[in-house]
């Protein structure tokens, strides 16, 4: 093989490997900051949705109360409207929040809240009189289910507020792990480069080396200089034979000028 291809076909390896290694390590980067980006948008999701229900809940509830507290009639139709806006809004967020993938906590949370709200809501539709019943919840019984209600919802905000903290703060540790790592495979990377080098060069230069010094010993009449071996490339092959034929020409000619003194 000749020197320009024992040096361009290492070269080409290490310049493929390293577009390989830069290639893997812009998809990590842009991986770990997707990761970070989703994290952080479900935590904002959570947290809408946490207000949002809350505020859904509240316009149901207070419907409800209004009604509890009337002093004059309110049409049925009025109230059923009302009701029926609020309640469908709030049960389609329940289910969004109960899907949630923030953490196993707040999608447990979300559940429960979804169980009372349930509970809540049945008592409250037989008070209002869109469903018939063969008892009526009391008020107390009504002013329970809200609180047991608002107090879920509070612990849901709290636990959102915790788990997109520690999400985030976990996301972004893995991020800087990533990088770090990243760092590390390019200066890995970047050392088995400069190692192939070395090689090369040494693989090269080398035998050149040792055929120069043979030449200069050659010439300064030390016939009896070994002749470095026959291997490597085929152009430093060619200078070996050579620097061998230089050397019989040089024992001929030492002959023939012993012969003639």
């Amino acid at each position: 093989m000749s020197i320009r291809l024992q040096f361009l076909i290492p070269m080409f390896l290490v310049t493929l490997g390293g577009l390989g290694l830069a290639a893997f390590i812009a998809w990590q980067s842009i991986e770990g900051q997707a990761h970070v980006e989703r994290v952080v948008q479900s935590a904002m999701d959570a947290s809408e949705l946490s207000s949002d229900i809350a505020s859904q809940f509240e316009d149901a509830a207070a419907v409800v109360d209004r009604v509890l507290a009337m002093t004059n009639f309110i049409s049925a139709d009025t109230v059923r409207q009302e009701f029926d806006a609020a309640d469908i809004k709030s049960r389609a967020t329940l289910a969004k929040f109960a899907a949630t993938s923030l953490a196993p906590e707040v999608t447990d949370a979300a559940k429960e809240l979804s169980v009372r709200y349930e509970t809540w809501r049945v008592s409250a539709r037989v008070v209002l009189g869109l469903d018939p019943s063969a008892e009526i919840p009391t008020e107390e019984l009504i002013e329970r289910g809200e609180t047991s209600v608002r107090q879920q919802l509070q612990m849901i905000d709290s636990l959102v507020s915790s788990a997109a903290s520690q999400a985030v703060a976990e996301a972004g540790t893995s991020l800087t792990a990533s990088l770090r790592s990243e760092l590390a495979y390019s200066a890995v990377g970047a050392m088995i480069g400069i190692l192939v080098l070395l090689v090369i060069t040494q693989r090269i230069v080398g035998p050149i080396s040792r055929i120069t010094r043979t030449m200069r010993e050659l010439s300064g009449g030390q016939l009896d200089a070994a002749i470095p071996a026959r291997r490597g490339a085929s152009e430093i092959k060619a200078m070996i034979d050579a620097l061998g034929v230089f050397k019989e020409n040089a024992i001929a000619r030492e002959k023939l000028e012993s012969a003639t003194r």
